[in-house]
């Protein structure tokens, strides 16, 4: 019986086939492309010439067939160059996303949705203190005019939690903090020297307040 064995060629062809560019001769081709030149190419990477040279060396002999055309005045790709290219650009861009979902995978993100008017007070002391018990965890904040607002919110799924003054449709908030609300006037009015004022001596007031669907308007 004979038995035949593979011809030189075929093994290499084989070779060819099983070969996987490593990324980054494949994000050299594509800065070389972009850029027309491997001087270019390599001052965009970070890299010396003869280092990228190599790299698109190794690529194409891995291909199997020239990806290059290199011209007195710069590098064009061949029409295998370009198909190459136009798909090394997806696997680089998905291996990019790749390390970045590996690195979020153990982050936390709070979605936390507040009042504008707490923004720039009461949610910067709160943001502090969750840190310093979660300080690898991330907030993706949402600002809303009402309270109401950031509640239909949480019903939407849209926040995790909704840093707000007491809201009207939601029972049972819990309070986290008090809030003073105080009413500034000209030294010489007649509400001035009153250590307190009731709410029912501003009735007739004409003030500048918070919009209208603002909790703390009321």
């Amino acid at each position: 019986m004979n038995v035949a064995t593979p011809s030189h060629s075929l093994r290499r062809c084989r070779r060819r086939v099983g070969a996987v560019p490593t990324l980054r001769a494949l994000e050299c081709l594509v800065a070389v492309v972009d850029t027309g030149s491997v001087t270019a190419a390599a001052q965009r990477l970070h890299a010396s010439q003869p280092a990228v040279s190599h790299q698109l060396a190794g690529l194409e002999r891995e291909v199997g067939v020239p990806l290059l055309d290199r011209l007195p005045r710069g590098v064009v790709p061949t029409s295998a160059g370009r198909r190459l290219a136009d798909r090394a650009r997806v696997a680089l861009e998905a291996a990019a996303q790749g390390v970045a979902d590996a690195r979020d995978a153990d982050t936390a993100t709070v979605r936390v949705g507040c009042v504008e008017s707490f923004t720039a007070t009461l949610l910067p002391r709160a943001l502090r203190a969750w840190w310093a018990t979660a300080p690898d965890s991330r907030v993706a904040l949402t600002e809303a005019v009402s309270a109401d607002a950031l509640v239909d919110a949480l019903v939407r799924d849209e926040i995790d939690v909704a840093v707000t003054p007491s809201p009207t449709s939601a029972p049972g908030p819990r309070d986290i903090v008090g809030w003073e609300v105080v009413a500034v006037t000209a030294a010489d009015h007649r509400l001035a020297a009153q250590a307190t004022v009731p709410l029912v001596a501003l009735a007739d007031e004409p003030m500048l307040q918070l919009h209208a669907d603002n909790a703390l308007a009321a």
